[in-house]
């Protein structure tokens, strides 16, 4: 078998040449040593020896550690700012090697958590720029590697993605990637032996690395002697040791349904799962694994959630969620095990099981393993959970630190540049108070975190944390006086408007047509409207009482206000009466559908205002013309959009623009407006 080691992610040389240059620097000399910041009297984690050693001095300069020494012995140059470790134990910062950040703001509670390090499994354009900004200084948070645009087959499983046709455009896709400066390529579930092979030779062409999913129709050591860097959540480990090879591949239920049947009958308790893996075919996936450049990020703890089993819920990392994540984690915890069938539920805990049991047998054959969460919810409040459920899988405690310290240097090639407190090494530390050999708990809460050389209190951190939890509530506030939905409203977005606005909209099906719920802010008072809407009518109503509208007549839409009709008929294949906020992408997608690139309908419209005050408001006719499907990012948004352009008839002003988004697990619905061309809203949940 052939596998090859060059599929490195890069920033290696300048590292290496840094640790030649700093590898002998452990003796300060006999006069005062010089550096930024010394943690004085700590006791130093040795990740690679599994050992303490107390009473260290570790100095660091311009962001690495150069020196580290005997307390007793050391002399400090003054303008050295000192750490007290005394009493305390500094090691390596934390790494998350299954990571998914999408704003700004999600990258502080990693680094609060003691977590210096993180590889971003699904980027674009604005993960780019974050991860610029981190390593210029200007934006606190962990060191990011970043993955490109999922690349899957077809039908590919998530919007957003892409679905690769052939080999050739597999490898153009994998050389934008690269020239765009992504660290790796991440490769989904559904692509076929042959996408997979092309879009492996061409990460060895272009130099980027290939991880991620091992496909479902792709052997595991197929993968492998391609040069696949990792397998996240475990796929392809249990069909590679499957007792019977006729057994299909048990991962991904959600999307594999032909592996349900197997997945239910474990669950029903029909098939023994004690014979269903081969011990014998274990201990060779074992041995074929140990030394190669290839990585198993089993995110074992994020697996219980299609499991009975339950999960670690951090209150604390709630409170500093954006608004779009908090409601993405009441959406969940309602949820809970509904979104699983019960029997498929009982199964996945069989196999969640066997997993444990099968990871256990491989690692200690020699299988390499990283930390890594899939939680882009809890951020670093979740890697402790990994760390502690790793071990209740069977390593050990030294072995899932150094799957979390030493084990990502290992596999990004930075032995001795990363993930040891040694010269050399970039300052990514963590001081704690008790001894993580012994307990992995005493991680969480780190009383003060190193990244790059700038050192964060636990005071400071917190203190950026409560501003984090500032924003998002002074952001939720806005909608404390909005009035309720009914249960029966729909699934409900905020919006807040640049002019001071807010906007809370709904939309749901009934038989009497589309009904639209919006509860609109306009100077300060909150009004609750209600429109209904349907082929040949709509109906507006405020404060639930009826005060507008319309009626297809033979020669056209006619607007009726307070019960009088106005006007003389407009002729048109929809009607709407407009608000001037995000509560039109609701009204217009009842009124006019979906509409496919290019085809359009002429639309009536009323532009009435956010209290839907229509009197002595003339009719307008307008084109509503689909653009259709668009990437839309941002408030975690990667679902494919619908667009559509908002024209008067006459060319002149007033153009709108929509996106509307088909219902997705994260998130759907209205997505964003503009008016003549500016966005004037931002959706916030």
């Amino acid at each position: 078998m052939r596998v090859t080691d060059l599929r490195r992610y890069r920033l290696v040389p300048a590292a290496l040449a840094a640790v030649a240059l700093l590898s002998g620097c452990t003796d300060p000399g006999p006069g005062p040593v010089q550096g930024d910041t010394a943690f004085v009297g700590a006791t130093v984690v040795d990740v690679a020896a599994g050992a303490l050693v107390p009473g260290r001095t570790v100095v660091v300069d311009e962001g690495r550690i150069t020196s580290v020494g005997p307390s007793a012995e050391a002399n400090l140059a003054d303008g050295v700012t000192v750490v007290d470790g005394t009493g305390r134990y500094l090691l390596p910062g934390l790494t998350d090697m299954h990571a998914h950040v999408f704003t700004e703001d999600g990258l502080l509670p990693y680094l609060a958590n003691g977590v210096t390090t993180i590889r971003n499994m699904w980027g674009g354009p604005m993960a780019l720029a974050m991860k610029e900004a981190v390593a210029a200084g200007s934006l606190p948070g962990p060191r990011m590697l970043s993955a490109g645009q999922l690349l899957d087959g077809a039908p590919k499983i998530w919007a957003g993605s892409t679905a690769v046709a052939d080999p050739a455009e597999a490898a153009a896709l994998v050389a934008q990637q690269a020239a765009d400066g992504y660290d790796f390529v991440k490769v989904y579930s559904r692509l076929s032996p042959e996408l997979l092979d092309a879009i492996l030779a061409a990460g060895y062409e272009h130099g980027i690395a290939v991880a991620g999913h091992v496909p479902q129709d792709v052997p595991l050591l197929q993968a492998v002697q391609g040069g696949m860097r990792t397998a996240e959540h475990f796929t392809g480990m249990l069909a590679a040791v499957f007792a019977d090879d006729s057994l299909p591949n048990p991962d991904l239920a959600s999307f594999d349904l032909r592996n349900n049947d197997l997945i239910r009958a474990l669950g029903r308790g029909d098939i023994d799962a004690d014979g269903l893996v081969d011990r014998d075919k274990v201990a060779q996936l074992g041995a074929a694994l140990a030394g190669q450049e290839f990585w198993l990020v089993p995110t074992i703890d994020v697996m219980k959630n299609f499991t009975t089993l339950s999960r670690d819920a951090h209150p604390d990392a709630f409170q500093y969620m954006n608004p779009a994540d908090r409601a993405i984690t009441r959406m969940l915890e309602s949820a809970g095990s509904a979104m699983v069938h019960p029997e498929l539920q009982a199964g996945e805990t069989v196999l969640y099981h066997v997993r444990a049991d099968v990871l256990a047998d491989l690692h200690r054959a020699g299988a390499r393993i990283l930390v890594g969460t899939d939680d882009s919810l809890q951020g670093g409040f979740a890697v402790v959970d990994e760390m502690e459920a790793l071990v209740d899988a069977g390593l050990t405690t030294l072995d899932v630190l150094r799957a979390a310290t030493l084990g990502a240097a290992d596999f990004l090639g930075e032995r001795g540049s990363f993930g040891e407190v040694v010269p050399g090494a970039v300052a990514d530390l963590i001081l704690v108070e008790g001894n993580p050999l012994e307990e992995l708990d005493a991680l969480r809460r780190p009383q003060g975190v190193m990244r790059a050389g700038t050192y964060y209190d636990r005071a400071e951190l917190d203190a950026m944390l409560d501003g984090l939890a500032a924003k998002t509530a002074a952001v939720e506030a806005e909608f404390d006086a909005a009035p309720p939905f009914a249960p029966e409203a729909g699934a409900r977005s905020d919006f807040l408007g640049e002019a001071g606005g807010a906007a809370a909209i709904a939309s749901a099906f009934t038989e009497e047509g589309t009904v639209v719920t919006a509860a609109i802010r306009d100077a300060d008072v909150w009004n609750l409207l209600q429109i209904t809407t349907s082929s040949d009518a709509f109906d507006v109503q405020r404060d639930g009482e009826p005060i507008a509208g319309a009626a297809l007549e033979n020669d056209g839409w006619r607007l009726t206000v307070g019960g009088e009709a106005t006007g003389a008929p407009v002729p048109g294949e929809a009607a709407a009466v407009l608000t001037g906020t995000p509560a039109d992408i609701l009204i217009l997608d009842a009124a006019v559908g979906l509409l496919g690139e290019g085809e359009s309908r002429t639309l009536v419209a009323w532009r009435c205002g956010p209290r839907l005050a229509c009197g002595g408001v003339e009719a307008e006719r307008l084109i509503v013309t689909g653009l259709g499907t668009q990437l839309i990012r941002g408030h975690r948004i990667y679902e494919s959009t619908n667009a559509y352009t908002v024209a008067p008839t006459d060319d002149g002003a007033g153009r709108v623009a929509y996106w509307m988004a088909r219902p997705g697990l994260f998130s759907g619905g209205p997505v964003r407006i503009e008016a003549d061309g500016a966005a004037s809203w931002r959706r916030i949940r």
